[in-house]
């Protein structure tokens, strides 16, 4: 079971804001990047600062109704295909399809756990299905997710640990589990 999405924005708030602060910070003019769903990357679209010259491609309406109310030189691209309207998510063939024309420079996900055995996993599998394009179609592949992600596993899995170049999270995470999937050659990096 997962929470509706505006309850998940209530918890983690502090965290979520200091991740998506940071996540922002890491994107270059001129970029490419995708934007998953969840309320961690609302934040990070929050701090894309304004006339920043970046092409900005997702499948989640609440993303570019945020980007809507920015000034800048924003090329916002918005899948296509059926929307689940408890989440605003966009997902099918089409998101897919789509996807694969583009070689974007960083996808930014969202996930429901991460799991050193199990790899980081999710709830939807519509969603899920649509996540693993947007790792095949980016050079960089960077996760947010605050420290109660760890240890947790959804039902449906995305990918293997080894195919996250980053996870970005709070100070709440514990060395051990830090150790655990840094193992696997993923960056930690911690919000503060």
């Amino acid at each position: 079971y997962e929470p509706p999405h505006m309850v998940r924005s209530l918890e983690m708030m502090q965290e979520k804001q200091m991740i998506g602060r940071l996540a922002a910070s890491l994107i270059k003019d001129n970029a490419v990047i995708i934007v998953d769903i969840g309320s961690t990357l609302l934040e990070l679209v929050r701090n894309i600062p304004e006339n920043n010259n970046i092409t900005v491609i997702t499948n989640w309406m609440p993303v570019a109704v945020e980007l809507s109310k920015k000034r800048g030189l924003f090329n916002l691209v918005l899948t296509g295909g059926k929307v689940l309207t408890d989440e605003l998510s966009i997902v099918g063939n089409y998101p897919k399809e789509m996807l694969k024309d583009f070689n974007a420079d960083i996808a930014f996900l969202g996930v429901g756990g991460i799991s050193d055995k199990f790899g980081i996993t999710d709830f939807n599998m519509d969603e899920v299905q649509v996540k693993k394009q947007m790792i095949k179609s980016s050079r960089e592949v960077i996760v947010l997710a605050d420290h109660s992600k760890f240890n947790r596993v959804a039902p449906m899995k995305i990918a293997d640990i080894k195919l996250i170049d980053k996870i970005i999270t709070d100070d709440g995470l514990n060395e051990k589990d830090k150790i655990n999937i840094e193992r696997f050659g993923t960056e930690i990096i911690i919000a503060r």
